[in-house]
């Protein structure tokens, strides 16, 4: 007997399992002819289908997915004209779920994990401008900056608070030979963000984020020291 998903499965486990699925596919149409900033805020209670959509969407773009049927017999596939846009991109999907804590050094330190996680499958990201621009998403509170100098080096990456009421945040990414080395080279990091002193000139607290990847597979440290 088909049953309905009452466990929260995402799109895909959905329709491997032959599950009942209320069509929402056209959320695709709508979202592909829209003609707004490209940024979509969905806003629902709690077990309204979110996580179902964003999966949905999700197993459509993702270059991941590629050759997948999930979308056969659904109401995207009456319309070919979209087909060139199916799994035909890198999808980061940056989870902030598990970032609730208790105080502002422990958040800093769970944000900087979810980052990691979320970039851990495209380690190409590393030496691109792409990675500045999903910090950008984050907040709109910093000037931020790539490859700039700042005390006795040049720092991957700076975020300057444009108030007071933000944090400096740095970041030092480095690329492992080994898996082995991924410790290392995070603690290798953040030491060397104290060696060249890459905060000289700020004041109070500032967060540091020592991260090493290698392949796929990311290392991230969290200082946070005052000034």
């Amino acid at each position: 007997m088909r049953q309905i998903d009452a466990g929260g499965l995402s799109f895909r486990e959905n329709r491997r399992r032959n599950k009942y699925y209320v069509d929402k596919t056209l959320l695709i149409k709508d979202i592909l002819e829209s003609d707004d900033s490209g940024v979509f805020l969905f806003t629902r209670p709690r077990r309204f289908g979110k996580t179902t959509n964003l999966t949905m969407m999700d197993a459509f773009f993702n270059i991941d997915y590629k050759g997948n049927d999930w979308f056969d017999g659904l109401a995207i596939s009456r319309y070919p004209e979209y087909d060139g846009y199916k799994n035909a991109f890198p999808v980061i999907n940056l989870n902030m779920k598990d970032t609730k804590s208790p105080d502002y050094g422990n958040f800093m330190s769970a944000l900087g994990g979810a980052i990691v996680d979320a970039l851990k499958k495209h380690p190409y990201l590393i030496d691109s401008p792409i990675l500045m621009t999903v910090m950008h998403s984050l907040t709109r509170r910093y000037d931020m900056k790539t490859e700039c100098e700042s005390g006795n080096g040049r720092t991957d990456i700076i975020m300057r608070p444009r108030d007071g009421g933000t944090v400096p945040m740095i970041f030092e990414l480095k690329r492992s030979a080994s898996e082995e080395d991924l410790e290392a080279d995070a603690d290798g990091a953040i030491s060397q963000i104290h060696e060249r002193k890459y905060y000289m000139g700020m004041k109070g607290r500032v967060v540091l984020f020592g991260i090493s990847f290698w392949v796929k597979v990311p290392k991230v440290k969290v200082e946070i020291v005052e000034i």
